[in-house]
C-alpha cells in the first residue's frame, strides 16, 4: 500500500506542476505579453545577466514561481508539518527570487506567479482530498509521509534545482 500511497502523490505533484506550467506560460503569458527585463529596450543595457541568458519573450507570470510555489502549497496542505512547511516555502522563495538575479523577471512576475502557484497548488489539494473519499478508493495516510513520499519530494525539490541551475 505504501507504493499506492507514493505513485499518488507523484501523480499530483505532477498534476500541480503541469497546470501551474500550462496557466502561465500558454495562457498568461501569451495573453498578458509582457516583455522581459532582457527583451525591455530601455532596460537592456542596465540588466546583468548570467552566462547570456535572457529567457523567453514574455515573463508576466514566471512559470517558475508558479510551478515552486505551487509545489510547496500542495505539499505544506499535505503534510501539514511546520517545519516542513517553513522550509518548502523558503526554497518556493529563493528559487522564485534566483530568477530577479538573473534579470529575466520583474518582481511583479514574481508575485504574480507566486499567486498562481499557490491557488493552482490549493486547488489540486483540494481534489486530492476528495478522491481520496469518493468511490474510487484512492486514500492516502497523510499523517505520516512514507519514505516512498518523501524520497519522491526529495526528487522533484532536486529536479528544480538543476533546472534553476540551467
Amino acid at each position: 500500500n505504501n507504493w499506492k500511497n507514493g505513485v499518488v502523490s507523484l501523480l499530483f505533484i505532477a498534476l500541480t506542476i503541469t497546470l501551474c506550467d500550462q496557466i502561465s506560460s500558454t495562457f498568461i503569458k501569451h495573453t498578458v505579453e509582457r516583455l522581459r527585463p532582457t527583451h525591455t529596450e530601455v532596460l537592456m543595457p542596465l540588466v546583468h545577466t548570467v552566462n547570456g541568458y535572457v529567457g523567453g519573450l514574455y515573463g508576466f507570470v514566471s512559470s517558475h514561481a508558479a510551478n515552486s510555489f505551487g509545489v510547496a502549497m500542495f505539499l505544506a496542505l499535505m503534510f501539514k508539518q511546520r517545519l516542513f512547511s517553513l522550509l518548502i516555502f523558503l526554497w518556493a522563495v529563493v528559487l522564485s527570487y534566483s530568477r530577479i538575479y538573473l534579470g529575466v523577471h520583474f518582481p511583479g512576475d514574481i508575485l504574480g506567479g507566486a499567486i498562481v502557484g499557490l491557488l493552482v497548488g490549493y486547488l489540486v489539494y483540494f481534489i486530492y482530498i476528495k478522491l481520496r473519499a469518493t468511490k474510487y478508493g484512492i486514500y492516502v495516510n497523510i499523517d505520516k509521509p512514507t519514505e516512498l513520499q518523501l524520497k519522491i519530494i526529495n526528487i522533484s525539490i532536486c529536479m528544480n534545482m538543476c533546472i534553476l541551475l540551467l
